[in-house]
Parts: structure tokens; C-alpha cells; sequence
């Protein structure tokens, strides 16, 4: 083995740089204190594996893409955002991110949602054809309510009819009355059988100061698969507040 030690290379003038035709290797893996000023051009693919103590002062510009097939310890399954609608006088709030390929349910959480009509009801319908249509049939729904109005008196209501009943007593749109807030699950709603909800919530109602709370369940009549729903007053428009969609990821 031959070692060559030298300050410097320089072409046959000694003016210039020094080619190398049959090119040049070696093993850097020695090489030590090579400053920005010395290193120009791209460099070749590198290995990162072995790679330590990369302090964020030594990482700057823009990352490669990067595969994250190998990346471990990032939980799968949980809730994902899908949509989310900021209430301005609408006659409805229509929701069209069902992905059965992805999520197995779905999760609606609807915060201080205010009728446009004092002493109303928050309703909604399905619709399996991504709301060309929606279910408004007599008797295509049937619901179970419960809850608490304030004064203090419980109510309890069950019936068939053309719409599932979110709340169990009127909501107040006046001064100081905000609305309600709560949530709904859907359950499965992509298998050809009755889509079924829950659903919990608290608000002011009609008269201020009163509080309202309370739970609702509700099915479909029909079995079928569900990719739409809507969101909607019985009596007047949705005044404000905001209603987000999550999905459930199934794997």
C-alpha cells in the first residue's frame, strides 16, 4: 500500500488545477473540517442512517422528499377532520365527506349554533345519494329524546316522523340566548342497514337564562347506505355557530 502526503496539487504549469482522467476514490469517512467554502456543486446520494446529533442550527433549506414507510410510533385509527361550516343565515348545513374506504363513523360537533326563528328545534335528515335527495318520508325516521329544561322538569318524547329531533326543548335566538353545542355520531353508516345516531347537548332555550340539556337517538327507517346528511331548523334559518365533520378511521 503507497501513501502520499501533500499540501497541494497543481497541473503541470503549476498555475492551475490538476485533472485526473481515471478519476479519483477513496473512503472519506476520515474527513474532517470541510467548511461551506470548500464544498460546491451537488453532492452525491447519502446514507443518513448512521447519522447523529443533527442540531436544528445545522439543518436549513428545504428537506428532500422522504418515505415515511419505515417511520414508527405514529398511532393509527383515531378521529380525522373532513369538513367544517361556518353557519351565516343558511336554510340548511349540508355534509357530503362520507368515505366508506376510510372511516366506519362519523363524529358532527356542532358549537353554539343560533336559530334565526326564537323557539325552534335543531333537526336532521340523511341522504343516499350525496344529497340529490334526502329522506322526508312520513315516517322515515323514528327518534327517542330525554332531557332537562331548567326549571327543573324532565321531558321525554318518541316518535315517527319526517326528520331525527337533535333537542329536546326550543332554542332561544334573542339576546344573551347562544344557541346550542353538542355532538352527533353516526354509526355505520355505509352498510345497507338502518343508520342509527346519538346524539348529547346543552344550550340556553327560549327564555334567557334557561338551561337546556339533554340526549337523542335516532334511526333511519329504511336499510340503506347513508353518504349525506343536512342539518336544519324546524322553523327559519341557521342564524351562526359552526358544525365540523370527523371521520372515524377504520384501519
Amino acid at each position: 500500500m503507497s501513501i502520499i502526503n501533500v499540501d497541494s496539487i497543481s497541473d503541470a504549469a503549476g498555475t492551475g488545477s490538476p485533472s485526473f482522467p481515471n478519476g479519483i476514490s477513496g473512503n472519506g469517512s476520515a474527513l474532517t473540517s470541510l467548511t461551506s467554502a470548500n464544498l460546491t456543486g451537488a453532492l452525491p446520494a447519502i446514507d443518513g442512517s448512521a447519522l447523529t446529533s443533527l442540531t436544528s442550527g445545522n439543518l436549513t433549506g428545504a428537506l428532500p422528499a422522504i418515505s415515511g414507510a419505515a417511520l414508527t410510533g405514529i398511532a393509527a385509527g383515531g378521529f380525522q377532520f373532513i369538513s367544517s361550516i361556518d353557519i351565516t343565515n343558511d336554510v340548511q348545513a349540508v355534509f357530503t365527506g362520507f368515505d366508506a374506504a376510510k372511516y366506519d363513523s362519523y363524529k358532527f360537533v356542532y358549537s353554539n349554533v343560533i336559530p334565526a326563528t326564537d323557539n325552534t328545534a335543531l333537526d336532521m335528515q340523511f341522504s343516499e345519494d350525496g344529497g340529490s335527495t334526502w329522506a322526508t318520508g312520513a315516517s322515515d325516521y323514528t327518534y327517542l329524546r330525554v332531557g332537562y329544561v331548567g326549571d327543573p322538569a324532565w321531558v321525554y318524547n318518541t316518535t315517527t316522523t319526517t326528520k331525527i329531533r337533535l333537542n329536546n326543548y326550543g332554542i332561544g335566538s334573542a339576546a344573551g340566548e347562544d344557541g346550542i353545542s353538542g355532538y352527533m355520531d353516526i354509526h355505520g353508516p355505509h352498510l345497507a342497514k338502518r343508520t342509527m345516531i346519538t346524539s348529547a347537548h346543552v344550550g340556553i332555550g327560549a327564555n334567557v337564562g334557561k338551561a337546556i340539556g339533554g340526549l337523542s337517538w335516532g334511526r333511519r327507517n329504511s336499510a340503506v347506505a347513508t353518504n349525506a346528511v343536512r342539518f336544519f331548523f324546524a322553523a327559519g334559518n341557521l342564524e351562526s355557530g359552526t358544525i365540523t365533520m370527523y371521520g372515524m378511521v377504520n384501519s
